[in-house]
This record gives C-alpha cells, sequence and structure tokens, in this order.
C-alpha cells in the first residue's frame, strides 16, 4: 500500500500536512489552529483520534502552534529532535514529546520508517524528512534558505517530494516588508524562491521523481499562479510535459489541497 500526501494547509499562517498509509497517518507540523486541523481532516474523512502521531520539522510558530493541545489534550505522542523537541517544550508548554535524537537518527511509526536531515533555516536544529514504506516514499523539504546535498541525495529515488516555493524575488525585494526581513528571507537561512524551487525540480525529474507539491507559498510575496508557471516553464526546457511526464499540485494556506499517492 503506497503512501498518500495530503496538504491541510501551507503557508506562513500554518503548515500541516497528512501523510498515511493503511492505518498509518501521521500529521506533519501542527501550524494550523487545532479547530482547523480537526475540519479540515473531517473533509477528507479522517478524524483526530486516528492519528497516530505528529512529526515536528522545526519550532517556528506556523508548524508547531497546535502542538500542546495535540500532544497534551488529545494524548498523540510529538515527534522532534531533542534541540527541536526542547524549544517546542519552552515555546508551547507540550509535555507529550518523544525525542528522536540528533537531525539524522531514523525511526518508525506504524507502517512508515522516517528519515530526518538537517536544513539551512533560522531555527535551533531544523529538519526535513523522507517518509518510506515497502513500495514508496515522499521527501518534504521546506523552510530551507538552500537546497544542500542531503536533500538532494535523499530525493533521489522518491515518488512524491514537496519543496517549497516560497516568493518571487522580485515581488519580495519590491514588497512592502521591512530590510531586515527581506533579507532573513533572501539568506542561506530563509526560504526558497521560485526560481530555485523550479531549478531543483528539474534536477530532481531528471533523477527520477514523477510527482511534486509546491508547499509555503507567500500570500504577500508570490502568487500560486506564478509558483507553477515558473516551475513548468523550467520543466517545459527539458521537454517535460505536465500530467504526462510529471504531475505537480500546488498547495494552499486555507484550503485542503489535492491527494497525491506516492506509486
Amino acid at each position: 500500500m503506497a503512501i498518500e500526501v495530503q496538504v491541510l494547509g501551507s503557508g506562513s499562517k500554518g503548515n500541516t500536512t497528512l501523510i498515511k498509509n493503511g492505518d498509518t497517518k501521521i500529521l506533519l507540523d501542527c501550524g494550523l489552529n487545532v479547530r482547523v486541523i480537526i475540519e479540515r481532516l473531517k473533509a477528507v474523512g479522517i478524524t483526530l483520534n486516528e492519528i497516530s502521531a505528529v512529526c515536528i520539522t522545526h519550532e517556528h510558530t506556523d508548524h508547531i502552534a497546535s502542538a500542546s493541545e495535540l500532544g497534551d489534550a488529545y494524548n498523540i505522542p510529538v515527534y522532534a529532535n531533542k534541540l527541536t523537541a526542547q524549544a517546542i517544550k519552552r515555546r508551547v508548554g507540550v509535555k507529550n514529546v518523544i525525542e528522536y535524537g540528533t537531525p539524522t537518527d531514523s525511526f518508525g511509526i506504524g507502517s512508515i520508517d522516517i528519515t530526518p536531515f538537517a536544513i539551512s533555516h533560522d531555527a535551533v536544529c531544523p529538519v526535513g524528512y523522507k517518509f518510506m514504506d515497502r513500495d514508496s516514499s515522499f521527501l518534504y523539504a521546506t523552510d530551507l534558505g538552500y537546497v544542500n546535498e542531503d536533500v538532494m541525495r535523499l530525493s533521489q529515488g522518491a515518488d512524491v517530494v514537496m519543496i517549497e516555493s516560497n516568493h518571487d524575488r522580485n515581488m519580495l525585494i519590491n514588497g512592502h516588508y521591512p530590510q531586515y526581513l527581506k533579507e532573513r528571507i533572501l539568506s542561506n537561512k530563509g526560504h526558497l524562491s521560485n526560481e530555485t524551487c523550479a531549478m531543483t525540480i528539474q534536477k530532481m525529474l531528471e533523477r527520477g521523481t514523477k510527482s511534486f507539491i509546491l508547499g509555503h507559498i507567500s500570500e504577500e510575496n508570490n502568487l500560486p499562479e506564478l509558483a507553477f508557471w515558473q516551475t513548468t516553464t523550467a520543466l517545459d526546457k527539458i521537454g517535460a510535459s505536465i500530467d504526462k511526464d510529471y504531475k505537480l499540485v500546488v498547495s494552499m494556506q486555507r484550503e485542503v489541497s489535492e491527494r497525491v499517492k506516492a506509486k
């Protein structure tokens, strides 16, 4: 049975993604309000008491807002590396946290094996994750200032990759954000631009990945249509046609995105 991925919400106002394989159902981050998570799970036919665990990428509020309620009130185990676990305990007071050690210590939840990997972002110990079962795999890499070797190495062989297409560089530079925030986003500990995302997806497609999800699209410095266009244009240049050679889904902040099956 292949892994299935459905983004419940992605962006600066909250990030939560559902990963499931049979009875194993994992929330990747819990940055949405718990009531919103419940509503969006219901929309895809799942209740909160079916969730096996929550995996956290880093301690920013848009990724952990509901950690205390999910972990302690609903008794859902929250997984994080040691430094991130300490940070989210300080920030939201959650107690039900399982520390898996370093950013590269693999672990399992139900029928899914999980390999974390270090990414570059302005958090204490940020990670992405690769989720695998016997038949399929899914790589999640958002909130990264640049694409490091681990991202590319682990993406090889992945059936689905979710990667951020956070901002259009011109919109960001000419926008209303204060200069310090623009510099943060553009830095090696910030977020990927549409252009960088498109070039990365081009390389991943050439290495065999066929399905992609664009995530963490800024509502201030980007447009979903622009992110989509940038990626499809880059892939057109290597002769790849959407829905023939690859699948591309744009995740949204305020609604559940299309389900993507990893096979």
